[in-house]
């Protein structure tokens, strides 16, 4: 199985397949990632029906190592994605 990538240009090119002209398309797909960035930067879910939902998650510190050297990892956030059962069944049949 060959991996490939979807891209920007691949999700453009899909909305300009429902009549948008190229412009139009570009600006609903950058207004549609730019609604979804903001809303997980300002702490809300973002669901997105048949892929799943976005969610910030608290990572607590803690401490880690790399070969003999022990670190301490500073608290922060995570994003996670839980996968759509739809999409789930998709994957794997």
């Amino acid at each position: 199985m060959t991996r490939t990538t979807l891209t920007k240009a691949d999700l453009i090119g899909c909305v300009q397949t429902a009549g948008f002209t190229k412009g139009a398309a570009e600006q609903a797909v950058t207004a549609v990632f730019g609604a979804i960035a903001a809303a997980i930067a300002h702490g809300r879910d973002a669901k997105l029906p048949g892929i799943g939902t976005l969610t910030l998650k608290d990572q607590p510190a803690r401490s880690g190592r790399i070969g003999a050297r022990s670190y301490e990892r500073p608290a922060g956030k995570r994003l996670v994605l839980h996968v759509a059962s739809s999409l789930k069944e998709a994957i794997n049949p």
